[in-house]
Formats: C-alpha cells, sequence, structure tokens
C-alpha cells in the first residue's frame, strides 16, 4: 500500500471520525459547529465517501494492485 499517499489523508480522516463520533453521540472531541448538527445525513455521507475515496484513490497506485489490474 502506498504509504506516501495514504499519510496526507491521516489528519483530515481523524478529524471526519471525530466528528463522526460527536454525532453519533459521542465524546465532544472537536469544537461544536451549528452548521453540523442541524443536518448531519449529508456532513456524514461526506466524511464517509470522502475517506473511503481518498483511500482508495492512493491504493490504485500500489505496484502490486497495478501489476495484477493492468488495465
Amino acid at each position: 500500500m502506498p504509504f506516501a499517499l495514504i499519510a496526507p489523508i491521516l489528519l483530515p480522516a481523524m478529524a471526519g471520525s471525530f466528528q463522526l463520533l460527536k454525532l453519533s453521540g459521542g465524546p465532544h472531541l472537536m469544537p461544536t459547529n451549528p452548521q453540523l448538527t442541524a443536518s448531519p445525513i449529508p456532513v456524514i455521507v461526506h466524511i464517509t465517501s470522502a475517506i473511503s475515496c481518498a483511500v482508495l484513490g492512493a491504493v490504485q497506485f500500489s505496484p502490486g494492485f497495478r501489476h495484477r489490474h493492468p488495465k
């Protein structure tokens, strides 16, 4: 797995995970933002899709993946 491509998304992924934890009723690790709590469903969809897109986008540059799937 290309760590150099995944490393830049670690900090935003952690911040997004903290927001998801807060929206699910967990501890408040991030400052409260009334815009996020007013409509949590789009925020949840955005965070989960952004993290998965960033990870899958980095995986496509993995040499092992490129050799198995040359197209």
